[in-house]
């Protein structure tokens, strides 16, 4: 799987300032470091929904490196396109090879 790992992206952490309210607001870039990585799009038929409704929480693959930083809630930019990432499998083979990772597209740059 490393060698497979053929795009770099960086992988953004958020700041948090409080809103108004008091509440937690992320912001991004907070910090940010370059992953090697590798992005698969999901078909319709494995875009991850959650529960019953339609909103579509996984748009995309990630695979990265094992001890590459990647956490949910972090944002992943390759090729100025921007995911959100979402739950990850931090050893999916149980050799510590590699993580697999849900992936949000958010912004496109064009």
């Amino acid at each position: 799987m490393i060698g497979q790992l053929t795009m770099i992206g960086t992988l953004q952490s958020p700041t948090f300032a409080a809103s108004a309210y008091g509440q937690r607001v992320p912001t991004f870039p907070g910090t940010s470091t370059t992953i090697a990585c590798l992005i698969q799009g999901l078909s319709a038929t494995e875009q991850r929904g959650a529960g019953q409704t339609d909103k579509v929480i996984a748009t995309h693959r990630g695979f990265a490196e094992f001890d590459s930083g990647v956490a949910e809630h972090k944002r992943l930019v390759v090729n100025s396109i921007t995911y959100e990432i979402g739950p990850v499998n931090g050893d999916p083979g149980g050799q510590g090879h590699h993580i697999e990772f849900e992936l949000k597209q958010i912004e496109t740059v064009a």
